[in-house]
């Protein structure tokens, strides 16, 4: 934990609030991509698991 607000601490003294906000933007975007495959890949696997138990 210490890293991460090591790094916001950072990008508040030598970032303007825009790139923060861009920043922030960017993240958040990955963010839902990344949770985007994860449940789509946990759909496939329960589809699996449900067809070895039938």
């Amino acid at each position: 934990m210490k890293l991460k607000y090591h790094y916001v601490a950072e990008v508040l003294e030598n970032e303007s609030y825009e790139e923060i906000i861009k920043e922030g933007s960017k993240l958040k975007e990955k963010y839902n991509e990344v949770l985007k495959e994860f449940e789509e890949k946990n759909n496939i696997l329960k589809k699996c698991i449900l067809n070895e138990q039938n």
